[in-house]
């Protein structure tokens, strides 16, 4: 019956043309997955049963970003070739973004009125949204095997693992928070007490005797690649510490990710001689540029580098982690914008293609209410003093022009964070990079000090 149920929800699902509708028809119906995943354990204790179950539970995983990534085009507007479909959801998508951040962040609220109008154009904009995503599927030749497509099998995936590394991939049901552990040789289940899927304190502590296991019965790997769910999404898993007193960041090199499909060669890495771009020391108002150079005070130090958008801080340690990567970066390949010049124009622009890494260190935003309005902030104001858009949304990210990177840096506050669809993972700004097809993101879980952030990154390109 859980099987017959499953091949139903795949056949309704593939109908499903807006990939935000896509990611939460399955995430409403993830208590079948879980379902099946538990049956199939328990009609074995074998390599042969834990990979079926591991398969299952990949089914239900990233879906959406899969396939998007698996196009070869990164947003529902590029599903087309038909320029005229294109440019309308371009021109919607901005009108979008532009309304619902006047919702969130300019209208007051106690303007009811004007919010109920607001809010019945969004609504508008949202229903043309979903009818083009239609036509845009229906026009797709390759659509149906996309969203129909089977996920990868247990030899696949240690296909993707080094002889080093060890991969963990987690199911939290309501009965119990099943670990797969995944090596290029061999697979192994454990089932341990279920958690509150909002219940971090008990999570971690789960989470503690996880990685202990892996700790204790593969000593000798130490690249660590987590899939995360629920609850664990929310868990800082680098400061857990292990019965050695050692942190997990300490043993292991730890990798994120939403998905096992999503995983890489493990032999692709940066040259030596990667290309790089480099963003921050924005401007965000007049007189306020501080060029790092003659930066010596002090009162600044512990700003963070994600505040409210109608107050914002200058960042001058932003401008001293420019001034030490370059530093360390030697002669390779560089492309730096940084006071006026880290503009929103200059970036989406194009001026941070053909880099192999591409670093912002700015303010970075979440919400939670309106995912699509995460972001980054760059210059508010151009070399006139004149006001300028400087918002770079989730949105604005899926349209950036010749990002090709292989790493992105997000030197800003919880940039990993965001609204949780369950199944797909935090609607991030991290997300974002991943569905533009960047291999690695490095993102932050929290709110990260300007200061010290600059110190670490510079640390980071040392390393």
């Amino acid at each position: 019956e859980v099987e017959r149920a499953l091949a139903l929800t795949e056949k309704l699902r593939s109908g499903i043309g807006n990939a935000d509708l896509r990611a939460r028809f399955v995430g409403a119906l993830q208590h079948l997955f879980l379902m099946q995943l538990a049956l199939t354990i328990y009609t074995g204790h074998s390599e042969s049963t834990w990979a079926d179950a591991l398969q299952i539970n990949e089914r239900r995983r990233a879906r959406v970003l899969r396939e998007q990534l698996a196009l070869g085009l990164f947003e529902a507007s590029s599903y087309t070739f038909d320029p005229v479909k294109r440019s309308k959801y371009h021109s919607l998508q901005a009108a979008l973004t532009t309304k619902l951040f006047n919702q969130n962040e300019i209208l007051p609220k106690s303007d009811a009125v004007k919010s109920s109008e607001l809010a019945e154009e969004i609504a508008q904009i949202r229903i043309g949204l979903l009818a083009l995503d239609a036509e845009i599927a229906s026009d797709n030749e390759q659509w149906e095997s996309i969203v129909t497509a089977s996920d990868l099998d247990l030899v696949s995936i240690q296909s993707k693992l080094g002889p080093n590394s060890i991969a963990i991939d987690f199911a939290v049901s309501p009965r119990a928070t099943h670990a797969f552990f995944i090596t290029d040789k061999h697979i192994v289940h454990r089932a341990l007490k279920a958690v509150d899927t909002e219940d971090v304190v008990a999570t971690r502590s789960v989470l503690k005797q996880v990685f202990q296991v892996a700790a204790d019965s593969f000593p000798s790997k130490n690249t660590l690649i987590v899939v995360p769910d629920a609850s664990v999404y929310q868990v800082q898993l680098a400061s857990i510490l292990l019965d050695d007193q050692s942190h997990l960041v300490d043993r292991y090199s730890l990798t994120l990710t939403p998905s096992l499909s999503l995983l890489g060669d493990p032999s692709t890495v940066l040259p030596v001689d990667a290309t790089l771009a480099l963003v921050g020391e924005p401007v965000f108002q007049n007189g306020q540029y501080l060029a790092s150079a003659t930066w010596t005070g002090d009162p600044l130090d512990h700003v963070m580098r994600g505040q409210d958008l109608g107050k914002l801080s200058p960042l001058p340690y932003s401008g001293v982690e420019i001034d030490g990567v370059v530093a360390v970066a030697g002669d390779r390949q560089m492309t730096v914008l940084r006071g006026f010049e880290a503009s929103k124009k200059n970036i989406m622009g194009g001026a941070l293609s053909e880099r192999d890494i591409v670093h912002f260190a700015t303010h970075g935003f979440v919400n939670a209410e309106a995912p699509d309005l995460s972001g980054l902030v760059m210059s508010l104001v151009n070399y006139d003093g004149e006001s300028i858009d400087g918002f770079i949304s989730v949105t604005d990210v899926y349209s950036m022009q010749g990002v090709g990177a292989t790493l992105v840096v997000l030197s800003g506050c919880r940039t990993a964070l965001g609204a949780r669809v369950t199944g797909e993972g935090p609607m991030s700004l991290a997300r974002a990079f991943m569905q533009l097809g960047v291999n690695y993101v490095i993102a932050s879980q929290w709110d990260v000090p300007d200061r010290a952030t600059a110190e670490l990154m510079v640390h980071f390109y040392k390393e």
